[in-house]
């Protein structure tokens, strides 16, 4: 996707450990040289890295422990001083495909896409302008004011670090803001909050701008292509060779590589781990070493016959000769074909398709269908089901998000997306949803109020909705479990299923033995049953299963996501699967009400079915009432088991907390309080009391040295050595990362101190969705779900997966082993 990235430049005075300055300087001034000489790279860190170490003997009395205690330090000492930010950058940079097109076509049409990436640069700013610049005035900045407008600066640019075509924009807005006259006119600092909540629907809008645009003016045709990591579809131009995107991609995974092992080198030189700085310098070194053959500043044309000639040798490489030759690939894309358009010999240093931009109507859909599609309500009806399906409440930020996106997949014209945003816009928010959380009106003269009505004192933007829908479902499931019409175990039954689990082994406690009685015993048609991690809960469900199936029912597990399921079945053998599954079963068959409906596992959900529905607290609440709904239908019960104080999905919403209040006030919600997780009760405690937000319990781990701080590099590092350190003692051990890059640098560090230990093997890779690399020996997780792979046992491929590479093949496709450790 298109996107547009926020930064925070600081404006910063960096200084580094000790005195390196000073150490500089008498290197300089030893050999004959100026003081201020430029030293080497390598030298400098030498330098460094010696300066840094006697400061720390001077500081601590010792020598360091070892390089990572050298390594915090040094990070420490060099640590910028921070300033207030001076502004914000922007990136406006188009899909891959449109780069690829600008970068092949003749000059004439360059000019064209140049001119569309613009026109959607300019008018993204604008919105910006009218939505996000606000600044903050009185006691505390407690009121919120429109300025006059912002101040940017816009540098356009025309390949990538890597030497690729990348047509893009960095706009660098200052944080400074003229407020309006009646505020007095002054110079006052940008409200950053508003760009940061803006950020995903400033790259919609572009997207959506620059997509209808170059339609307008090429007649291309954009068609989505599946995101390799399972994101949202990326929506490319049609004729675009996949092959030229991939190979104009990968440069950036080539000079990642080398800028890891030449930090890894670094590493063992000097003892201790990369500065900011240094590592900055180290990725410039790695560009330069990775780059194929000389790079010396180029002009446009110079550029344009480089990527000419690297596109033919792409394509020549993949058999496309000669149908897919350069001329071929941007023909087809801009709706020509040079056989019977020709070619421009004079537009360039390499021949490009004719000029004469062709304006028409997108592919294979007349101006009547086009209507149709693109009707304001139809669009706002399409916006508010994603809403509901990925999120229990949103702001105006999301719905201009998503209404960007059904303005590009409805291919509505340019002229007419701002007026078709506005409309989809009030249709959404004044017709389909519902305002929630309405702060009191307050009465504020109009010297209080913003220009538009709102109070200034209510942050812009900040209002939350749902929709009558997620109202009504909610509504339903807290009439639903007020129900106690279900099906009951008599209590001999229960009791005697209790007796054999503690015969068998340890037993359950009391908590988990009152919520077996409770949930098999009650009657109620949907009772939720809490349980924290480590409580026992599979363990409790095990034996709630024996119970109801002795009593003559069946029992059966549903859950949000494939690998929950498939964890219910394997800990309590409840056989389970996902919630999509069985919605998608009972769609299918069309179920009607007291006639049964199908499970996700085949069979029948009838009165004597005991539905558990784990992880409930992470299920979108639409689905959620769906499934409930069929089951309830259908004559069985459900049980909802989960934690409502668990950090929940995004599409999840709080209806889990709210059944659990109400029952509670009936004496029906099953509460699991006793933990098994933890050998230590002090942990368990402190577990809990985390759970329910009382910040004493950070004493614990704090008093255990748990807790450490550090910048970004400096923390990840640590986390990698120390589960370096379990994984050589035998232990299991997971390392979490807050970002997908992160969790990149991890893994590769991971798989490369594997490597150096490991037994030579075959040498063959292939590369993941997420541009790493993996070969035998490693651990990869599997991203989709495909119910037609099945490995060993029956069991299907599930999202989350983890596997061992146990072989990789010449054709490219690897043999795995599924991997629970």
């Amino acid at each position: 996707m298109g996107r547009v990235g926020s930064g925070v430049p600081d404006v910063r005075r960096h200084h580094v450990a000790a005195d390196d300055g000073a150490g500089v300087s008498e290197h300089n001034t030893s050999r004959g040289l100026a003081w201020n000489a430029a030293i080497p790279a390598q030298e400098r860190a030498a330098i460094r890295t010696q300066v840094a170490r006697e400061a720390f003997e001077e500081r601590h009395g010792r020598a360091p422990v070892d390089e990572r205690e050298l390594t915090r330090f040094v990070a420490r000492a060099s640590r910028p001083t921070q300033v207030p930010v001076a502004g914000f950058d922007l990136t406006f940079s188009p899909v891959k495909s449109v780069s690829t097109l600008w970068a092949l076509a003749s000059p004439s049409i360059a000019k064209q896409v140049e001119a569309a990436h613009k026109d959607a640069v300019r008018s993204t700013l604008a919105l910006l302008e009218r939505e996000v610049a606000f600044t903050r005035v009185g006691k505390g900045g407690i009121r919120q004011v429109p300025v006059v407008g912002l101040v940017a600066a816009a540098f356009d640019h025309r390949d990538s670090r890597t030497g690729d075509p990348d047509l893009h924009t960095h706009v660098v807005v200052s944080n400074k803001v003229q407020s309006l006259p009646e505020e007095g006119g002054r110079w006052l600092t940008l409200d950053g909050r508003m760009l940061f909540k803006a950020k995903v629907m400033a790259s919609e809008h572009y997207n959506t701008h620059l997509e209808a645009g170059l339609v307008q003016r090429l007649g291309v045709r954009f068609v989505e292509r599946p995101s390799p990591e399972g994101k949202r579809a990326v929506r490319e131009i049609d004729g675009i060779d996949p092959v030229l995107l991939s190979a104009w991609s990968s440069r950036r995974q080539v000079i990642e590589n080398r800028q890891r092992d030449l930090a890894a080198a670094f590493r063992v030189h000097h003892g201790r781990a990369p500065t900011v700085v240094e590592s900055l310098a180290l990725a410039q070194q790695a560009n330069l070493e990775t780059r194929p053959g000389k790079h010396e500043p180029r002009s446009e044309a110079e550029q344009r016959q480089a990527w000419w000639s690297q596109a033919a040798a792409v394509l020549a490489r993949e058999g496309r000769s000669p149908e897919g030759m350069v001329e071929s690939v941007v023909g087809s894309a801009w709706g020509r074909t040079p056989g019977r358009w020709g070619c421009n010999q004079g537009d360039g240093p390499h021949p490009g398709i004719a000029a004469g931009p062709r304006v028409g109507a997108p592919w294979g859909r007349t101006p009547a269908e086009r209507s149709r599609a693109a009707r304001p309500q139809i669009l706002a009806a399409r916006v508010v089901s994603v809403l509901e399906g990925s999120r229990a409440t949103w702001q105006v930020w999301h719905v201009r998000a998503e209404t960007q996106r059904q303005l590009r997949a409805a291919d509505v014209p340019l002229d007419k997306l701002e007026e078709n945003a506005r409309e989809v816009e009030r249709w959404v928010l004044h017709r389909f949803s519902v305002p929630v959380g309405v702060p009191p009106q307050l009465g504020e003269p109009g010297l209080l109020r913003r220009p538009d009505g709102q109070s200034a004192h209510i942050v812009h933007g900040s209002q939350a909705y749902t929709s009558k829908n997620i109202l009504a479902a909610e509504d339903e499931l807290l009439s639903l479990a007020l129900r106690r019409d279900g099906r009951q175990v008599a209590p001999d039954t229960v009791e005697t299923a209790l007796a054999a689990a503690n015969a068998e082994g340890p037993g359950l406690d009391r908590s988990q033995a009152a919520m077996v009685r409770s949930l098999a015993t009650s009657g109620c048609r949907v009772q939720v049953a809490l349980a924290p991690a480590g409580a026992g809960k599979t363990a409790a469900l095990r034996v709630l299963a024996r119970a109801w199936e002795a009593s003559g029912g069946t029992v059966m597990g549903l859950a949000p996501t494939a690998v929950a399921a498939d964890e219910l079945a394997r800990a309590s053998s409840i056989p389970a699967d996902t919630i999509a599954k069985h919605l998608h079963e009972n769609d299918a068959a069309g179920a009607s009400p007291g006639k049964g409906s199908p499970s996700a596992m085949g069979g029948t959900v009838g009165p004597g079915t005991l539905v558990v529905i784990d992880e409930a607290g992470m299920a979108c609440t639409r689905d959620l009432t769906a499934v409930i709904r069929h089951v309830i239908d259908s004559g069985a019960s459900v049980r909802l088991v989960g934690d409502h104080q668990q950090l929940a999905a995004v599409a999840a919403g709080g209806v889990l907390h709210d059944l659990a209040e109400q029952g509670h006030a009936h004496g029906t919600t099953a509460t699991l309080t006793e933990l098994h997780r933890f050998t230590d009760p002090a942990e368990g405690a402190a577990t809990l009391a985390i759970r329910d937000g009382d910040p004493v319990a950070l004493d614990h781990y704090l008093a255990r040295n748990r807790v450490h701080a550090g910048d970004t590099a400096e923390v990840a590092n640590d986390a990698f050595a120390a589960w370096k350190s379990d994984q050589q003692g035998g232990l299991s051990s997971l390392l979490l990362a807050a970002n997908r890059q992160t969790v990149r640098e991890l893994n590769h560090l991971a798989r490369q101190d594997r490597l150096d230990t490991a037994e030579k093997s075959s040498g063959l890779e292939v590369t993941l969705g997420d541009g790493t690399s993996a070969g035998e020996g490693d651990t990869v997780v599997s991203r989709r779900n495909d119910r037609t792979l099945r490995a060993g046992g029956g069991s299907w491929v599930k999202n989350g997966d983890r596997w061992r590479v146990t072989a990789v093949h010449p054709d490219g496709a690897i043999s795995v082993e599924r991997h629970y450790a």
